[in-house]
């Protein structure tokens, strides 16, 4: 499900454009889109949503980071138990606060703060080798940095938003000159720098109800037992055994517990020796056991077709069938993944619009795996834009 990259759509609106050529304004949409995949290759995206999808089956939720470090666009995914999460809350837009706790050593902190550094020695007894947590905390407006709730490092405005206003040139549709006043901003408003990656939800949460790996647990369970009964069986089946002339089992069973261990060669002129037979199992164990793997292929939607396995008797139609049942099945992790990619284009085109005042150079790989490179800034971002996924673009094609 990761094996394509989501594609971007980049919609730039004709009311600004009619004074200019439509090939002009085909070929800035055509450039915008080639930039946002040139991102998501050096973002490592298909790595990072793979990751993704792991994370979700296990902790119920997936969260990436987006930001700018040293003139650069990173995306990192996060590990759930490091961010702190408002409880009442169903989305990352709707909560009052994110926060992620971040390890790091005093004298680095000290660093990073210098302003702070009294405020950090003295709460780590002056052992500046002593790795504290630390959390950013983000609201829409705010960014707050505090070693937990003693000591407050940072406290600034979203710095990821612009807010300051500036003169700014544009036209109308007739082409006339319009003076006016903006922000160098792709969102309306500042928000917070965190995506959630979300499949199974119903809403009453900011975290999945349930996922595959939940659902398939009880039935691993059974699969597990059923196997340890098949090999149990197997596992006794030669083994040899002494009996006893003119004893019952049971007593035969008593007398060979009393006695040392037998090297299997030495017998008593009473003694006889014999092999286990293993025991017929029910056709029910084996049923059962096909059963839950049945079952578990059917909630991950990952049949013998998919996974590259024949069957002796399964037709092409049977086997064609199967796999447009799992590509169905897998739509919903489709879709999640390419709204997390919608979400990430579309932050990527803030990020470009805030900081890139100046030309960048980005790598483009064209449709024959030719490479280039194409300046870009933030006016390259036009007003109104939109950028949307194709929908289905992550499927592969064969």
């Amino acid at each position: 499900v990761t094996s394509k990259p989501a594609k971007p759509i980049v919609f730039i609106p004709m009311a600004q454009g009619k004074w200019k050529k439509w090939k002009n304004i085909r070929d800035q949409a055509i450039k915008n889109q080639k930039v946002l995949l040139s991102i998501y290759d050096d973002q490592k995206l298909q790595e990072q949503y793979e990751k993704m999808v792991r994370q979700q089956q296990i902790y119920r939720i997936w969260i990436v980071k987006y930001g700018i470090k040293d003139d650069k666009i990173f995306t990192k995914v996060l590990l759930p138990s490091r961010v702190l999460l408002d409880s009442e809350a169903i989305d990352i837009d709707d909560s009052d606060f994110i926060g992620e706790k971040i390890v790091s050593t005093a004298s680095n902190l000290a660093k990073q703060y210098p302003n702070k550094k009294t405020e950090i020695s003295s709460h780590v007894s002056w052992k500046m080798w002593t790795k504290l947590t630390y959390i950013e905390w983000w609201t829409d407006d705010m960014k707050i940095v505090s070693i937990w709730s003693t000591v407050i490092l940072d406290k600034i405005k979203n710095p990821l938003f612009d807010y300051e206003w500036v003169s700014k040139t544009t036209y109308d549709e007739n082409g006339k000159k319009i003076q006016e006043t903006t922000k160098n901003n792709f969102f309306n408003k500042p928000k917070k720098p965190y995506i959630r990656f979300s499949i199974y939800n119903i809403g009453e949460n900011i975290i999945d109800d349930v996922t595959p790996l939940v659902l398939s647990r009880t039935l691993q369970d059974n699969i597990n037992d059923r196997k340890r009964q098949i090999a149990d069986n197997v596992d006794v089946a030669g083994w040899p055994i002494r009996k006893y002339k003119w004893m019952s089992e049971d007593e035969s069973d008593l007398a060979n517990q009393n006695l040392k261990a037998w090297d299997g060669v030495n017998l008593w002129e009473e003694q006889d020796i014999s092999y286990v037979q293993a025991a017929l199992l029910s056709s029910d164990v084996q049923n059962d056991l096909n059963d839950s793997r049945n079952a578990i292929d059917n909630i991950f939607g990952i049949h013998s077709t998919t996974r590259g396995e024949r069957l002796a008797a399964e037709s092409w139609k049977a086997r064609e069938a199967l796999r447009e049942w799992d590509e169905d099945r897998q739509a919903t992790i489709w879709r999640a993944i390419e709204q997390v990619s919608e979400e990430l284009y579309n932050a990527y085109a803030h990020l470009i619009k805030v900081f890139y005042d100046k030309e960048h150079l980005l790598p483009i790989l064209w449709k024959d795996w030719s490479e280039d490179f194409v300046e870009f800034k933030r006016d390259d971002i036009s007003d109104g834009m939109k950028i949307k996924v194709k929908p289905w673009s992550t499927i592969p094609d064969d």
